[in-house]
């Protein structure tokens, strides 16, 4: 896919990964938009967030209405709109995408990619304490 607002291989990849799964098929539960942020909640409780691009928060009574008619759509519905244009809708997108995230979050499936977790609790990792040669995944919750 790759066009829109939001452009990018890995971008492909994760919406891929999860339009072949049977979390696809949950309905988005509520949409929330903030000027920040715009925050989405799945029907089996699980809620992603994604802040809002740059210009999102011009938010328009038209831009509502297309997310208010999102709700109980499947999620991978709303989360294709990350490939679309409208800045508000892809942040709704990107926040679909990571409500369906959730289960996959956990030391066990990141391993299983070959990425390692280090458990930093609230301190920061210091540059000089990332290897050159790693790729660099920072997960916040």
């Amino acid at each position: 896919m790759g066009k829109g607002c939001i452009k990018g291989m890995i971008l492909d990849e994760v919406y891929d990964f999860f339009r072949t799964l049977p979390d696809a098929r949950l309905s988005v539960e509520e949409i929330v938009v903030n000027a920040g942020f715009t925050g989405v909640l799945l029907e089996d409780g699980r809620a992603g967030v994604a802040m809002n691009i740059r210009s999102a928060n011009t938010v328009t009574e038209a831009g509502l209405e297309s997310l208010r008619r999102r709700v109980g759509h499947n999620a991978m519905e709303l989360a294709g709109e990350v490939f679309g244009s409208d800045r508000l809708a892809c942040s709704a997108g990107v926040a679909s995408l990571s409500a369906l995230s959730q289960p996959y979050l956990n030391e066990a499936f990141l391993a299983s990619h070959g990425l390692t977790v280090k458990a930093a609790g609230f301190a920061r990792i210091l540059a000089e304490d990332i290897p050159p040669e790693s790729r660099g995944c920072f997960i916040s919750w």
